[in-house]
């Protein structure tokens, strides 16, 4: 038996169907002509929504369109219609007429789902059917998402790491470290503030179990020794100044620094003549050899003696010249002291020639010191070479110790 609430829809369907088909009625089925139809409602939020409806056959009754929604697509809506060919000037209703969205779709109810109906006419008369259906998309079945199960958290303490000297002093801070319970694990000795030249004797990592929350705790002890630092011997620069036959225009000089030290070393002869120029750079970088060892600088000069005058033909007068002792020359030690730095002391050897010399500790002022000690001492030669005093002493003190 058929339902009798299907009747009145197939009924409708039908004579739908017979107008379509009514001699006159319409022009011939063929469609000549391209429509863009899109349809505008507004969403719940007060948007404007835009939907392109796309060519369909259900009926084969002139030209059929398909209008995918969404299924919250309900009420009042627009329809626009344009001939893209221009065939079709006028549409009856005319293009924007609202029409009113219902429940029905095309692949279930298509008798109902024929949501606009409207006619295009040409310039000559000629009318065509326009069908609008509506159809909605398919609702997605959400799969339920399985609740989690928590992990258990493991149960954990908090015991302190000490470390020691072999006398049970301390010589860093405690240091926390989370452990498990039940489950052996490693600990390392990782002090933060650990004393200068304490070296670890004991093992790390060391394995620690923890049996219980409620203790007892192990302790946990890394044992360090005193190791005392080693002081490098120093190393050497020794310092010439040479011709290019390598013969010696003024004495030999020592400079003293730490292993593996650059130094910039500069020509500063003691006693030099006047008559030496420098022909060489007059500082060198150096790097200072191993301990007790000794690298050598060498600055070059040369020896330009004053041209001796031509005779004359007239005869000079004769004199009696009174003889002149050879002047007296002695050489001085010189030594510089810094007061927090022996690596930086040194001494040399100063020639000093006949008469009053002043010797001053300029040359061994080295930058962030002071000189704290005489600025400069008087050195007397006399004639046989005897010089008086024979050692001179400079001492040197950081400028933080002594402000100026």
């Amino acid at each position: 038996m058929t339902d009798r609430r299907i009747l009145p829809g197939l009924l409708l369907f039908a004579l739908l169907c017979a107008f379509l088909t009514v001699p006159g009625a319409l022009a011939d089925e063929t469609v000549p002509y391209d429509l863009d139809i899109y349809v505008t409602y507004h969403g719940a939020d007060g948007s404007e929504l835009i939907f392109t409806a796309e060519p369909a056959a259900v009926t084969g009754q002139g030209a059929e369109y398909a209008l995918l929604l969404p299924q919250s697509a309900r009420g009042t809506a627009a329809v626009y219609m344009n001939d893209v060919n221009g065939l079709l000037t006028r549409f009856s209703p005319a293009s924007g007429t609202t029409f009113v969205l219902e429940d029905a779709d095309i692949r279930t109810d298509p008798a109902h789902a024929l949501a606009f109906r409207a006619t295009g006419y040409t310039d000559n008369g000629d009318a065509y059917p326009i069908l609008l259906y509506t159809e909605y998309e398919e609702q997605e079945t959400e799969t339920p998402v399985p609740t989690p199960t928590a992990t258990p958290q493991p149960r954990t303490v908090t015991v302190s790491v000490h470390y020691r000297d072999v006398g049970d002093n301390a010589v860093a801070g405690d240091t926390p470290v989370t452990l498990p319970v039940g489950v052996p694990v490693s600990v390392e000795a990782v002090p933060v503030d650990l004393k200068e030249n304490y070296v670890l004797t004991g093992e790390s990592p060391r394995t620690v179990l923890v049996e219980s929350e409620q203790g007892p705790f192990p302790e946990i002890v890394f044992y360090y020794e005193y190791v005392p630092p080693v002081t490098p011997a120093p190393a050497y620069i020794k310092v010439r100044y040479l011709t290019d036959l390598d013969e010696a225009v003024a004495p030999d000089q020592q400079i003293t620094g730490a292993p593996g030290q650059e130094m910039v070393v500069y020509a500063e002869p003691q006693g030099l003549s006047e008559y030496c120029q420098l022909t060489d750079e007059s500082q060198k970088v150096v790097t200072l050899p191993q301990s007790g060892e000794t690298v050598t600088v060498v600055f070059r000069y040369t020896v330009s003696l004053p041209a001796t005058p031509e005779p004359t033909d007239t005869p000079e007068p004769v004199r009696t010249a009174t003889p002149q002792p050879a002047p007296g020359t002695s050489f001085v030690q010189v030594s510089y002291t810094y007061q927090d730095n022996d690596l930086l002391n040194y001494s040399e050897s100063v020639l000093v020639m006949e008469g009053e010399t002043f010797l001053t500790g300029e040359q061994g002022l080295r930058p962030g010191y002071v000189l704290i000690s005489a600025p400069e001492v008087l050195i007397r030669v006399d004639t046989s070479g005897q010089a008086e005093p024979q050692r001179v002493s400079f001492i040197y003190a950081p400028e933080s110790s002594h402000p100026a």
